[in-house]
């Protein structure tokens, strides 16, 4: 019998590391709850506070002296007791699948992908609510906010049947802003190819969200292009034949545009007090996340 290769979502979910990211993430992932006039919490989030809210089911993990045993016997299921939590609060997940991100060899989208699954994990099982947003030149599938592990578990069906656009499709993040509610801290995941678009849709999407983190995934072939002659180049995202003389001098000029559009954004990013880090296609999805993690504190991956 013929195994079939793992998903990028269950490479990330059978992957030994990933509870002790969780415990490293809980530190710095806690968001900002959401409230009302008075700052009094404008809903209840399940957690380890001091107000009861209500029971669930008992799940693996679960703390057992949670089990309220009086509830288990009458639903013949052990029950957990929720408590208030104001700490929880809602994440929305922006993934950039415009075609850019299939190119080279869909390196940058596996990375991508991994590290969509391992962020909407990780803050369902921090008991915060996750939505995801697949975008390209507009919103082409989301999953509203939710919590819990069937809300994951839609998260993760949705993430392994994704893929990024054949051509075309550009990145205009813009797009989710009306999906977004005021208040959610925000997750976008791109290789931010678009000169000047995005940052300045950064600058829009920082007026909704409270918190703000842009991971950006580039490809070694993009920084090292070859010296091809005169000749005509393939644009993903227009669909596009582009006529092209790769000449060294080109090829040097290019590599450097390409640097400059990614310190452009993460001048941004300081300034508007996003955090952003870069990162290789190649790099493994736990080194990215702990390095981002490390931004957050330190000011750099």
């Amino acid at each position: 019998m013929v195994q079939r290769p793992l998903s990028h979502p269950q490479t990330v979910l059978k992957d030994k590391g990933l509870q002790g990211v969780v415990r490293v993430a809980g530190r710095f992932l806690s968001g900002r709850p959401r409230t009302t006039p008075g700052n009094r919490p404008h809903r209840r989030h399940s957690g380890t506070g001091l107000e009861f809210m209500d029971f669930r089911r008992y799940q693996p993990g679960d703390n057992p002296r949670d089990i309220d045993w009086k509830t288990t016997l009458r639903s013949q299921y052990p029950q957990i007791r929720r408590y208030q939590n104001d700490n929880a609060s809602d994440w929305v997940i922006c993934l950039d699948r415009s075609a850019s991100m299939g190119s080279p060899v869909q390196a940058k989208w596996s990375l991508a992908v991994k590290l969509a699954s391992a962020l909407a994990y990780i803050l369902i099982q921090l008991d915060h609510q996750v939505a995801l947003q697949l975008f390209s030149d507009r919103v082409d599938n989301l999953r509203p906010l939710a919590r819990g592990p069937k809300a994951c578990a839609g998260l993760m069906r949705l993430l392994e049947a994704s893929r990024p656009q054949h051509k075309g499709g550009g990145s205009q993040l813009l797009s989710c802003a009306p999906h977004i509610p005021s208040g959610c801290n925000l997750i976008v995941i791109s290789d931010f190819l678009v000169d000047g678009v995005m940052t300045k849709d950064l600058g829009v999407l920082s007026g909704i969200g409270a918190d703000i983190h842009a991971l950006q995934i580039r490809s070694s072939a993009e920084m090292e292009l070859q010296d091809l002659g005169r000749g005509s180049l393939y644009d993903v995202e227009t669909g596009e034949q582009v006529l092209v003389d790769l000449n060294p001098a080109a090829v040097h000029r290019a590599e450097l545009q390409l640097r400059a559009l990614t310190r452009e954004i993460e001048s941004y990013c300081d300034v508007h007090r996003i955090i952003f880090s870069s990162w290789q296609s190649s790099d493994n999805w736990k080194q990215v996340l702990l390095g981002h993690l490390r931004r957050m504190v330190y000011g750099s991956a």
